[in-house]
């Protein structure tokens, strides 16, 4: 059965953000105590990051696929067209349109829908985006918003997918327009129960939220 968690849509919202508050649209359901959940956050402060910075992940690690040698170089200390150096800016600069490939490990135990959101920080937005679960069977994408950061360089492009039914991992796959800076990453998974009662339970989780 397809379930939409959101209706597609595409937006733009210009945030006055710190440079590295680049975790701004958190998933309503981060952090709830629900099984199922994983979160990874790359911050790409050192060139040999193929691991997450920040995680929390039972069932595995997230993995950042590195190639070195020319599609992909290390930078640090970007430059911000509009003014000065960003003071510790660091990231991975895609001099070709090369995909850039994570690897997210799940819970094992097959359930009808999987959440993922997944946030991206870069100079340029992303071409093509694809969820890839077992048996490269594809995820369908219902959200998506661009944030611009308050310097005007930096967006954070934010999208949701469903997976059905859960893989055990999925393959997240994204193009860039050649010379593309990737400052940040950051990916939310959650298996859910059932479809007819995920819907009551994110309702409560907004409800928590503006409380």
């Amino acid at each position: 059965m397809r379930f939409a968690l959101l209706p597609a849509c595409l937006g733009i919202v210009i945030l006055a953000l710190p440079l590295h508050a680049e975790d701004v649209l958190p998933p309503e359901w981060r952090g709830a105590p629900y099984e199922g959940q994983t979160y990874q956050h790359w911050d790409f402060l050192l060139p040999d990051n193929e691991y997450p910075d920040m995680f929390s992940n039972v069932y595995g690690t997230g993995i950042f696929e590195i190639v070195p040698g020319g599609p992909m170089v290390w930078t640090n200390g970007l430059p911000n067209p509009n003014g000065p150096l960003h003071p510790r800016v660091s990231g991975w600069l895609f001099t070709i349109d090369l995909p850039m490939v994570l690897s997210i490990p799940n819970r094992p135990l097959e359930l009808p829908v999987k959440l993922l959101r997944l946030q991206i920080t870069s100079s340029k937005a992303p071409q093509n985006k694809a969820i890839y679960g077992a048996g490269d069977k594809q995820g369908s994408n219902t959200y998506n918003q661009a944030i611009q950061h308050q310097d005007a360089f930096w967006y954070t492009y934010v999208s949701d997918w469903i997976l059905e039914p859960n893989p055990d991992h999925e393959s997240i796959v994204v193009n860039f327009p050649p010379d593309t800076i990737v400052e940040e990453v950051v990916v939310d998974t959650w298996c859910t129960p059932e479809p007819a009662l995920l819907m009551p339970l994110l309702g409560l989780l907004v409800l928590r939220r503006r409380e």
